[in-house]
């Protein structure tokens, strides 16, 4: 288990001292403090003793801004390639940036070890003046701790389980809507989300719709034991083309379902699917707008934690065979 990033406010509480008398020490800046050399030797003491290791790009930020962002998207362990959809993701936030005067350093992963280790490495470094990242479900808390302390704009894709870090979701209760709709006007008494596993051991993640606090992580996982016993009442809404594929091969009757894709899958999916395609650059060019880019370029940091916007009706195309 990875334990949490020892910052100055650790050692200033085991001195008894301000942050500020911390930093100057351990920053060589005694002459502008009131400090006693035996207040000294004590911070330099507890800094080694607790693993203190200075921030690099919190102290080049404060000297310098540094014009690059961080962007870390997952890629699909199974796949060879990102698909088209992450592409246009990536895209659409490098021109935004690029309008603001920063330039973009794309950073894959695979898993949340992969994730932690290439953002360790760039904040240390003091490459990155900001990360813009997705996390991965039931995985992320070393990511969220690092973000925490690392003294720079952050913004994460998505709703950890966390409570005090800065992160954007698009609620989708249009989606959340139609598809209960849906299962309604078919006689089907289950609403269940389809995901794929990000951790090992399983290979689908199943949910209950509607969401508890309108959040797809915020609902309990279904056992797959207790899905395929109620195969036949279920409207399976599943998270896109390959993932439906894989699961009709397999021993799930998705006698009623709902592919959810994205725009750019549109030409692969067969027409007689019901389906739901949704515009998934514009909603997270919306969290960067609204949250990232004030923080990066005036320091204004988010008013809250964690940000739902409404996902509107433009967002999606739907296509349901009632």
């Amino acid at each position: 288990m990875r334990t949490s990033r020892c910052t100055l406010r650790n050692v200033a509480e085991r001195c008894g001292v301000s942050t500020a008398v911390v930093s100057a020490v351990l920053n060589g800046r005694e002459g502008s403090i009131a400090c006693s050399a035996r207040t000294r030797e004590k911070i330099r003491t507890a800094a080694r003793e607790l693993n203190y290791v200075p921030n690099v790009l919190a102290r080049s930020i404060r000297k310098q801004r540094v014009p690059r962002v961080g962007v870390f998207i997952r890629k699909d362990p199974g796949a060879r390639i990102m698909n088209r959809s992450m592409v246009n993701i990536l895209s659409a936030s490098a021109e935004v940036l690029n309008r603001h005067g920063y330039e973009t350093i794309f950073v894959p992963f695979q898993d949340a070890a992969s994730q932690l280790a290439r953002m360790e490495s760039l904040v240390s470094m003091g490459i990155i003046g900001g990360v813009v990242t997705a996390v991965i479900p039931g995985d992320s808390a070393g990511v969220c701790d690092l973000l925490k302390g690392a003294g720079l704009p952050y913004l994460i894709l998505g709703n950890p389980p966390v409570p005090d870090v800065y992160c954007f979701y698009g609620f989708e209760y249009i989606l959340r809507d139609r598809c209960l709709e849906f299962a309604s006007r078919r006689g089907l008494t289950r609403c269940v989300s389809v995901q794929p596993s990000h951790l090992s051991g399983r290979k689908y993640l199943f949910r209950a719709m509607p969401f508890p606090g309108d959040y797809i992580w915020n609902a309990p996982l279904i056992s797959e034991e207790e899905v395929v016993r109620n195969a036949g009442t279920t409207l399976f809404v599943v998270m896109g083309i390959r993932l439906f594929r894989n699961l009709t091969a397999g021993r799930f009757p998705c006698e009623h379902a709902v592919v959810v894709g994205f725009d750019d899958e549109k030409d692969s999916v067969p027409p007689e699917l019901n389906t739901v395609f949704l515009d998934t650059v514009s909603v997270n060019l919306q969290g960067l707008e609204a949250f990232f880019i004030p923080w990066l370029l005036d320091g204004k940091v988010p008013e809250k934690y964690h940000n739902a916007l409404p996902v509107g009706e433009e967002s999606f195309d739907f296509n349901f065979h009632f």
